[in-house]
């Protein structure tokens, strides 16, 4: 998978760099330098918590919140236990984590392969959807694995309709995040941390 670049750390001594000197204050590439700067400051406020009628175009600063919250609890990664009606968000949710991720590959539901992996520069993303999954195939489950022990680099396990499993296992710490669909262009969402490491329906 491609891998983005990391992007230039800030220039020491409070000296703006060359690009910043060129830029018009007023210019829109300006504004949305320091719009984004803000958005990435926002997102590294979000976590666990409560989320009621987010407009949709905000899945992306919660879910990059997320991510920042879950690799600096556990620099080997996360569990997304990803609950939703159909058509409620769960993968575009996914597709903003995997965007805080450095990945730049389009992120689809995997519901026919029932799992995708994806690399990006700051950690690893697998997508898994159950959705399709009968009791049998259930129990003889053995990508399962992937997700009960961490791996060398830091990865979000986000998994659709894990409540179709009878029991998950996992020594990361896992995350339920409830996705509700409010209106056509809203969403609430509920992300709890839970301190287990088997989680039941």
């Amino acid at each position: 998978m491609t891998m983005a670049g990391e992007a230039d750390g800030p220039v020491q001594g409070g000296r703006m760099n060359e690009a910043e000197c060129c830029m018009d204050p007023n210019s829109d590439q300006m504004n949305q330098a320091e719009g984004e700067e803000q958005e990435m400051g926002d997102a590294r406020l979000q976590g666990p918590g409560q989320y009621a009628n987010l407009p949709e175009k905000d899945l992306g600063t919660v879910a990059a919140g997320l991510v920042h919250y879950c690799k600096k609890s556990n620099p080997q990664g996360a569990v997304w236990l990803m609950e939703g009606d159909l058509g409620a968000g769960k993968t575009t949710f996914v597709a903003c984590a995997a965007k805080a991720l450095g990945i730049q590959d389009i992120v689809n539901s995997p519901t026919f392969n029932l799992h995708n992996y994806y690399s990006g520069s700051e950690g690893d993303l697998n997508h898994f959807d159950l959705y399709r999954l009968g009791n049998a195939a259930m129990m003889e489950l053995e990508f399962a694995e992937i997700w009960e022990s961490p791996g060398p680099r830091f990865t979000i396990h986000a998994i659709e309709w894990w409540n179709r499993l009878p029991v998950i296992y996992s020594r990361l710490s896992f995350y339920r995040i409830n996705i509700l669909r409010t209106d056509e262009l809203h969403r609430s969402l509920s992300i709890i941390e839970l301190n287990e490491k088997e989680v039941r329906p």
